[in-house]
């Protein structure tokens, strides 16, 4: 006789699989993760089985199973990241690349045109041209013999590259290396972000001549059709837009943010408007809203109207190349255009549900990315709103009969201003979903954007509207095109007035380190059990207070523990330049140069990561050992970020009027910030004197013949123990340094990135170091290497460890870590 099960045990045994998946995943990370793939597609297929069963054959749906589904589609959506993410081909070219650049000779087709970027690269270098493109690899050679390959990889080219197109079989020969990981604490890890999108590489050419075409573009190839239709329409937007605004137009008309002004993105960026700039669901949905409602217009039937609707949709994806967010909005308006043929209803959260499942199908990795997670999070609050909206009760006949007595200019203007006002609603709700997510990512809060974005909201769409039709009209008839380009224009133009004199407003954006990854997953926890709740009663509210209390508890500013700390001095590893960060007991933080060769942004960004892991907002002084730019080009960013007491310079620096000079002026009057001349013995001590910073170079009214002999240099000094930091020094300075007394150093960083220029014996031999640091040099000969580890000092390298970390204790314990092990 068969048992019966008791009517708890039935419903748990739904969540049987659960359990089992868990399982499988512990035994996995235990044993074997392979073991975990086949059991969780195991239960994947079972569960998938088990819905089927009870939607077809039981006729009824219930919540049992739509739990099982969600089991299985989590198992197999693990399987499908799994996949991505760890399998790559053995011929992969990723495997051909190290962290060291290598050269290499390649064979690939091209799949996606080059094109040409003009950027300003700092104020030394002046502008310069360089091209990018994409490829898929074929062959590579090995030594004097070719083999195949895969993959792909993105190609980077100093110089303009012409006659070349997409679908093109091309040589290169130039270098290949893998994207470098993070080398310092908060810092974007640019090699995961590469690996998302299977790509373990990066090609790199000294100039164009390094490309050359074996064998054009078959007329078949249709994806690179549709590149070459996305690289002719960027040509013709440089022919029709205003000059100014063609940069804005590429990255607002066609993804192209390569051309935009750093001034102006970083203009967006900091009043949260920067989604302005990329292609997302607010692009694609106003170019399908309008194109059907002017189709609508008594030209086309509802049926017919909608397919071309769709199919315009889907043919400016393609060209485009739709990331994440904009292949979103194109499901939504493919699943809305199938509801409407099916004469079913369009429902919000299920279209961005299906959208959803497609996007992490295509590539699971985006559910780790921010892009696609902010774009969905403010997709579900417009959904939401509008589900909330299609529940509100109608406005009763008494009301509409006393709005209709009303003079028409007046229901006019009452009208927009209800539509400004759910504007700002609306983006205010999108803002509180949002804002915990980009300050833990970005450190940045925009109190500005509630009111730009309902207010940019019509000259955006008008600047769409007005450059798809120089795209489209345009193109049919080419008088129009500048005269349409000329109004995309104007209205670029507002959008960027607009920006550009909101961003400084006071309390526009606020800088601050952000929460915690921990801190955030509880807020968005607690969002998702805000809206599974069932309304009413004062369950929800509460969840509201609790996840506002949380949030903003945890976006407060701490700074971390020094309370046995005496000094910690880390030095930032930015490539090619020179930022080492200076924290004492007392809460003190300070910089000692803030640049790199080549990259102000780049500086910047790893400076401000690392300030703000430390929970530092306050930096009592940048010290500019000399003007060179890669010592101080990352000041004006940090500048807007941070809040910077003084700026200190060399009295020789301070009193000239060179190019450094002015610019160290210019960005230090624009902040605010007082610009203080110092000299050999002036002391910059902690309030508790337990650490005292004192200068050793240069004298007052000593003139060297290079900026690199005038470096100050600085003796940081702290329970007996002893740091120097030397700048650039060399040639003369360096002379008058060894002809002082000898000082006994613990840690020294080598002169000019270590050079070996910087007399390496005779420093070594002075201050008789346990630790030399070298910033951004790579030593090939290993002669620097070995002239410091000969005098007994170990040798660590920034482009190789990381963030160098030397902390003394108050009981005179030094310790020394790096980022990277």
């Amino acid at each position: 006789m068969a048992r019966s099960m008791s009517p708890d045990a039935s419903r748990h045994r739904h969540y049987q699989p659960l359990l089992q998946v868990a399982a499988a995943v512990c035994l996995g990370i235990a044993i074997d993760r392979y073991t975990a793939i086949v059991y969780a597609v195991w239960w994947g297929v079972a569960s998938a089985a088990a819905v089927l069963w009870s939607v077809c054959l039981r006729k009824r749906w219930d919540r049992s199973a739509a739990i099982v589904l969600l089991i299985g589609c989590g198992a197999v959506g693990g399987l499908r990241h799994h996949d991505r993410w760890y399998f790559f081909s053995d011929d992969d070219l990723g495997w051909s690349a190290g962290v060291e650049p290598r050269p290499i000779a390649l064979e690939a087709i091209v799949t996606e045109s080059p094109r040409n970027i003009t950027s300003v690269s700092d104020q030394a270098v002046g502008s310069v041209v360089k091209s990018r493109f994409k490829i898929r690899a074929i062959r590579i050679r090995d030594d004097e013999t070719w083999r195949g390959a895969s993959g792909v990889a993105d190609v980077q080219v100093d110089g303009a590259v012409e006659k070349v197109a997409a679908g093109d079989l091309v040589l290169l020969f130039g270098r290949i290396a893998r994207p470098s990981p993070p080398l310092n604490p908060g810092e974007f890890d640019f090699a995961a972000h590469y690996r998302a999108d299977r790509k373990l590489c990066v090609v790199r050419l000294a100039s164009p001549e390094g490309v050359s075409v074996v064998e054009l573009c078959s007329t078949w190839n249709l994806f690179a059709r549709l590149s070459n239709v996305r690289s002719a329409a960027h040509a013709w937007l440089l022919r029709n837009i205003p000059t100014d605004q063609v940069g804005f137009a590429s990255a607002l008309l066609l993804g192209y943010r390569d051309m935009l002004d750093r001034r102006d993105n970083g203009a967006f960026f900091r009043t949260g408007t920067v989604h302005i700039l990329s292609i997302s669901g607010l692009h694609i949905g106003i170019l399908a809203l309008f194109l059907h409602g002017a189709l609508r217009l008594g030209w086309l039937r509802p049926n017919v109207a909608t397919a071309v609707t769709l199919g315009v949709t889907l043919s400016y994806a393609l060209v485009i190349d739709a990331e994440p967010p904009a292949l979103r909005a194109v499901i939504v308006v493919m699943a809305a255009a199938i509801a409407s043929f099916a004469r079913r209803p369009a429902l919000g959260m299920n279209l961005l549900a299906s959208s959803a499942l497609i996007v992490l199908w295509l590539n699971p990795c985006d559910l780790f990315r921010v892009g696609p997670q902010l774009s969905f999070l403010a997709a579900g609050v417009l959904a939401w709103s509008a589900e909330r909206r299609r529940k509100q009760v109608e406005v009763d006949a008494l009301v509409k009969v006393k709005a209709e007595t009303v003079p028409r200019w007046r229901r006019f203007i009452y009208g927009r201003w209800s539509r400004f006002g759910r504007g700002l609603v609306v983006s205010t709700a999108i803002c509180f979903a949002t804002t915990p997510l980009v300050a833990e990512r970005f450190h940045i809060l925009s109190p500005i954007s509630l009111l730009l974005t309902p207010l940019l909201g019509i000259p955006i769409a008008l600047a769409l509207l007005f450059g798809f039709f120089t795209l489209t009209l345009g193109w049919l008839v080419p008088p129009l095109a500048p005269i349409l380009g000329e109004v995309c224009g104007a209205m670029l133009r507002l959008i960027e007035f607009v920006v550009q004199r909101t961003q400084h407003w006071p309390g526009a954006a606020l800088w601050l380190p952000g929460p915690s990854q921990a801190a955030t997953f509880g807020f968005y926890t607690l969002l998702a059990l805000w809206a599974l709740w069932p309304s009413g009663g004062k369950v929800k509210p509460a969840i509201v207070f609790i996840a506002l209390v949380g949030i903003s508890a945890a976006m407060i500013p701490r700074r971390a523990e020094l309370d046995d700390v005496a000094l910690r001095c880390t030095f930032v590893s930015v490539g090619h330049g020179l930022a080492v960060v200076v924290e004492t007991r007392d809460g003190a933080a300070w910089l000692y140069d803030c640049g790199k060769l080549g990259s102000e942004e780049g500086a910047a960004r790893a400076i401000s990561g690392v300030l703000w892991s430390r929970g530092i907002t306050r930096l009592e002084r940048i010290v500019v050992s000399h003007g060179d730019a890669d010592h101080y080009n990352g000041l004006p960013q940090l500048l807007d970020q941070f809040s910077v007491a003084e700026i200190c310079v060399s009295g020789n620096l301070e009193a000239g009027d060179g190019p450094a000079m002015r610019y160290i002026r210019q960005e230090a009057t624009r902040a605010g910030v007082p610009i203080r001349a110092v000299v050999a013995g002036d002391r910059l001590s902690a309030a508790d004197s337990i650490a005292t910073v004192e200068m050793r170079q240069p004298s007052p009214h000593e003139h060297f013949e290079t900026d690199n002999a005038e470096s100050i240099v600085l003796e940081l000094s702290a329970a007996g123990r002893r740091i120097l930091l030397t700048g650039d020094l060399e040639g003369l300075g360096l002379e008058r340094l060894l002809a002082q007394p000898p000082v006994d150093c613990d840690v020294v960083l080598a002169p000019h990135h270590g050079s070996a220029r910087s007399n390496p014996p005779g420093l070594a031999r002075w201050s008789r170091p346990e630790w030399v640091v070298v910033s951004g040099y790579v030593d090939a000969s290993g002669a620097v290497r070995e002239a410091y580890r000969s005098a007994g000092a170990k040798v660590l390298e920034t482009t190789v460890a990381g963030a160098i970390t030397a902390t003394i204790e108050r009981d005179g314990t030094l310790r020394i870590e790096t980022f990277r092990h």
